[in-house]
């Protein structure tokens, strides 16, 4: 038996081509999901993430413990013990909701881009923190990579405090809606 071996070439065009499809195929062979992203609000009673999310949609919830922000003063060791017992709670909670909870150690970011790797990720939901300027920078990267990755963000207000408003002078306005309305902030 004679094996004729040929030289393959292919044009630059053919070539898009092949990483078009390829693409096309990492997209639609990734399982979809929702995330639904807590920070500082870990309880499962009045929190209305979990009211808004798609049912036929895969959920999970994550937790992020980052080091840029736990390594800050004004975490102390009581909070995070504090911290800690809270999230086994929600983690029980929501198992009993068939949602799952993982915890991820690093900066939230590099975790929602592990994250995107290996799903499609079509909503993130979070709650409206009120922090730090850290949480406050963190939170504006998260914005920026969501419109990167075209994911939609929805976040929900905790205390009625207006986060990342470019002028004061709306702060009224937008109180009074939400508390009239139950408004969100959506990204």
């Amino acid at each position: 038996c004679k094996w004729k071996y040929y030289k393959l070439t292919l044009s630059s065009n053919m070539l898009l081509l092949i990483q078009l499809l390829l693409i096309i195929y990492i997209v639609y062979m990734k399982k979809n999901i929702q995330i639904l992203w807590f920070k500082k609000n870990l309880r499962v009673a009045d929190n209305q993430m979990l009211s808004e999310f798609d049912s036929k949609i895969p959920v999970v919830g994550v937790y992020f413990f980052e080091s840029s922000i736990l390594g800050l003063v004004d975490t102390g060791k009581h909070q995070m013990q504090f911290t800690l017992d809270c999230l086994w709670e929600l983690k029980r909670d929501l198992n009993k909701l068939n949602i799952d909870l993982i915890f991820r150690e690093w900066e939230t970011i590099e975790q929602l881009e592990k994250l995107s790797e290996e799903y499609n990720i079509i909503k993130i939901f979070g709650s409206e923190e009120t922090g730090n300027k850290a949480t406050f920078e963190r939170d504006k990267r998260v914005i920026s990579f969501c419109k990167t990755k075209n994911i939609d963000l929805q976040e929900f207000p905790t205390n009625w405090v207006v986060r990342r408003l470019k002028t004061r002078d709306t702060w009224s306005q937008i109180w009074n809606e939400r508390i009239r309305d139950n408004h969100i902030y959506k990204a």
